[in-house]
């Protein structure tokens, strides 16, 4: 075909069913997202059958569903990044905003399942061990990176835990992290783009012997050889114009779970003393 995958598509949508529409916003937005699926993984994505994906690769003049894959590798070597901006203005208009955000929330329930399948429970266990054998624990996180680490610091602070945040960057970060040592533990946070000041402070942390668990999509060398343990997880959300945090976040509260369930006791005093000594602050319903 003289056009590739993407203007084919473009090209076509004007005479598409509605199902086909809202299977070809899809591909033009996850775009190299769909090499990872199967016919029917993206049909449960999009909302629409297995037959349907079928159909719409035959009506582009595809023999099936893995012919297609071939197109799509093809019109990726040509244009490789994913974009918002691709999208012709009448698919926007034609997609209907509760439409587009069911499919974004399906894509966040897709990666959740991925993150269920992959996580290592040997590697939340390492996390654990460590955070119960620190004398301080730095969580680091900049920019949307910051939201799982602030997630993860409020948990442990409430716990009584020694616990910092690092949400900035430059020489402060750097000076914060001056005096870690061995006996501390510094968790890190860090997706696209990814911040120098991160790989700097995972690096420092390295040379003064700190353990360091890093929280991230593992896209970066660099960052994974700064760590001493790593947590691969998915951030790209292809319907959201930033950084997905629903993985990280769900994976901060299986640590905190695994160090609740091993101090049950301890944390459920901890919790209840917090509640009895606030009671006298909330708001009472009107008499």
């Amino acid at each position: 075909m003289s056009e590739d995958l993407f203007q084919q598509i473009k090209h076509e949508y004007i005479h598409m069913t509605k199902s086909f529409k809202r299977t070809a916003d899809f591909i033009l937005l996850a775009r190299e997202r769909i090499l990872l699926y199967s016919a029917s993984t993206l049909a449960s994505l999009i909302g629409v059958s297995d037959a349907t994906i079928i159909r719409f690769c035959r009506y582009l003049g595809y023999n099936g569903y893995s012919e297609f894959k071939q197109a799509l590798i093809s019109a990726l070597e040509q244009k490789p990044v994913s974009s918002l901006g691709s999208i012709p203005p009448q698919m926007q208009e034609s997609y209907a905003s509760q439409e587009y955000a069911s499919i974004a929330l399906q894509y966040e329930i897709y990666a959740l399942k991925e993150l269920l399948e992959t996580l290592s429970i040997n590697k939340i266990t390492q996390t654990v061990d460590a955070i119960e054998r620190s004398k301080k624990i730095y969580f680091l996180g900049l920019g949307s990176s910051s939201i799982p680490a602030r997630s993860l610091y409020f948990s442990f602070d409430r716990l009584q835990l020694n616990c910092t945040l690092l949400d900035f960057g430059g020489n402060a970060l750097m000076e914060k992290l001056a005096f870690c040592d061995k006996e501390d533990l510094l968790i890190a946070t860090t997706f696209p783009r990814y911040s120098k000041d991160c790989h700097e402070a995972l690096k420092l942390a390295r040379t003064n012997g700190t353990f360091t668990v890093l929280i991230s999509d593992g896209n970066s060398s660099a960052l994974s050889l700064c760590s001493n343990l790593e947590f691969v997880i998915s951030s790209k959300n292809p319907f959201m114009m930033y950084n997905s945090n629903v993985s990280a976040l769900a994976l901060c509260n299986t640590i905190v779970l695994e160090f609740c369930y091993r101090h049950s006791n301890e944390c459920s005093r901890i919790l209840n003393t917090i509640t009895e000594k606030t009671n006298i602050y909330k708001l009472q319903p009107p008499q």
